[in-house]
């Protein structure tokens, strides 16, 4: 039997989502509780003016680590009869008719109904859920199921259910990732501005191992270089594919794609600062290097899944781009 908690409770909510990032999703869920009460950014000082904020590392934690739980004076305060009537009526006149794709929402509460009434909720509560969904009380069957989500469990109800939890919800997530089929990369032929700077980059390690002048994208055309130029430049594509993908559907914001961008930057660190004879054979390395990352769990599902080797090696096109890498050395060494 798995713990309805917060974690199982938001990969439910999440599938509904159209166009709102991770943080600003849990910032949108607890609106209510934090509208009434302020809560001291460190509880164990009584004497912290400081006032708690869901940041995106505390919104990752909150939703991602089942090792983790909400700030326990939050998820009390939750649970009391005054504030129930604010977080129903926030559900009811935000969440649902604002927030939720309407497409998505009936899949989103059949959903949430199920995993309730096969998870450790007690008998009375899962009662409670079925008359609301039976009623068609959406906005208040949402806030009730938020409401016991976040209540406090016994500690061995926790140990003994965080396992059987995980796997459902790891069930859950393949389930979401399949419902959103991984966007096709279109390379244009011709070369965007936003791409000259990875280009000439490439243009500068080819001409320094050919000894022949690379001064233009079209010189690259019938030389041995040719099929090299034209797979970075599906790999860019491939990366700004998902990029404006997870931006436009999933996140308003580019924070969730930097994340990705800072883990392969600090995966490539090694290969990336070894000397090589020349430019090319530093930019092979470094480029097979990136392709082969792993990457971590919480990033995986932000892109989706959708993050695969000719992205990985696109990415590093895209910090050569914001001046984070280059090929060849001496090149910039003299800028």
């Amino acid at each position: 039997m798995s713990s309805f908690d917060f974690k199982s409770y938001y990969s439910i909510y999440q599938e509904a989502l159209l166009g709102t990032s991770l943080t600003q999703a849990v910032k949108s869920l607890f609106a209510p509780i934090f509208e009434l009460k302020s809560f001291p950014n460190n509880p164990k000082d009584k004497d912290d003016t400081t006032v708690l904020e869901i940041d995106n590392k505390r919104a990752s934690e909150w939703v991602n680590d089942p090792h983790r739980s909400v700030r326990q004076d939050v998820a009390r305060a939750a649970q009391k009869i005054s504030f129930r009537d604010n977080i129903v009526n926030h559900f009811e006149t935000e969440i649902v008719p604002n927030e939720l794709d309407d497409s998505e929402l009936d899949d989103m509460i059949q959903n949430m109904l199920d995993f309730a009434l096969d998870s450790d909720l007690t008998d009375d509560k899962k009662e409670q859920l079925q008359k609301l969904f039976d009623d068609k009380e959406i906005g208040e069957f949402l806030a009730q199921a938020f409401i016991f989500a976040l209540a406090p469990k016994k500690k061995e109800q926790v140990k003994t259910s965080t396992v059987k939890s995980t796997k459902a919800m790891d069930e859950f997530d393949q389930k979401i990732r399949k419902k959103r089929k991984k966007p096709e990369t279109t390379v244009p032929v011709d070369i965007d501005e936003a791409e000259m700077d990875y280009v000439n980059a490439l243009l500068e390690a080819y001409e320094e191992a050919s000894g022949d002048e690379y001064s233009d994208p079209d010189d690259v055309k019938d030389t041995e270089y040719e099929g090299h130029f034209r797979q970075q430049r599906k790999n860019y594509y491939q990366a700004e594919t998902i990029h404006r993908a997870i931006r436009d559907s999933v996140s308003q914001e580019d924070e969730d794609f930097e994340v990705l961008k800072e883990e392969i930057e600090d995966g490539i660190y090694t290969a990336a600062n070894a000397q090589y004879p020349r430019g090319i054979d530093k930019a092979n390395t470094v480029l097979g290097t990136a392709g082969a990352l792993p990457i971590s769990q919480n990033t995986d599902n932000y892109m989706l899944g959708w993050v695969g080797p000719g992205e990985k090696r696109g990415v590093c096109h895209m910090l050569v781009n914001d001046h984070k890498l280059t090929w060849v050395e001496d090149k910039e060494n003299e800028k």
